[in-house]
């Protein structure tokens, strides 16, 4: 019975570990078809590619997730609104707002690379 209970413990200490990691930033896999229908993505490099973070209603500060002043390309696909990303924490200063379908695949292009701190759908 012991034995059992330890094998329990563990088993739910490897989910949690599990759930903790859903909340960070994560590798993206094959471009901009990474971002799934119903949400906005941002990556850290140009063409969709390095870590990403998503979101299907906001992060209201990059840096929870350690991806503070990181992405270079974005895309939204969300399936009603369009999506802001802001140069500051809370939604705040300037910030790039894409339609629905839309997606910039270099930030440097709008002079905003390495620079967004947020993000939402509005």
């Amino acid at each position: 019975m012991r034995k059992l209970s330890r094998f329990a413990v563990a088993v739910g200490a490897a989910a949690v570990m599990t759930a903790g990691a859903v909340a960070v930033a994560t590798p993206a896999t094959a471009g901009d078809a990474a971002c799934s229908l119903g949400y906005s993505c941002a990556w850290q490099h140009s063409n969709y590619d390095g870590s990403r973070v998503t979101f299907q209603n906001y992060i209201n500060n990059f840096a929870t997730l350690g991806f503070d002043n990181q992405a270079t390309s974005l895309r939204n696909n969300g399936r009603t609104s369009n999506a802001a990303f802001y140069v500051n924490a809370y939604f705040g200063g300037t910030s790039q707002v894409l339609a629905r379908g839309y997606q910039i695949s270099n930030l440097g292009a709008v002079a905003l690379n390495d620079q967004l701190s947020s993000a939402k759908f509005i």
